[in-house]
């Protein structure tokens, strides 16, 4: 019996372009229909974007899910708050 939990991520690292069918059938799985296609446009925009970062975590070699993070400027005070998006 191990001691790690099979289903815990056992990495945490930025989306490639690489992930792209993973991430698009994680979507369309969970109701957001996409194809690796819109997924490789969508993470190059977001790389554009130094406000924006996109994680994905693995568990058992494969990647099991993702976060979308933003960091979003506030007018009302100084500095920044963050939106995220996790799948």
């Amino acid at each position: 019996m191990s001691s790690v939990d099979e289903q815990a991520p056992q990495a945490v690292r930025p989306a490639a372009e690489a992930d792209a069918q993973r991430l698009a059938e994680l979507l369309t799985e969970l109701g957001y229909p996409a194809n690796a296609a819109a997924v490789t446009e969508r993470l190059a925009y977001r790389q554009q974007d130094h406000a924006s970062r996109v994680l994905v975590a693995e568990a058992g070699g494969r990647i099991a899910g993702c976060i979308s993070l933003h960091a979003i400027p506030y007018l009302e005070r100084t500095g920044a708050g963050c939106g995220s998006r996790a799948w």
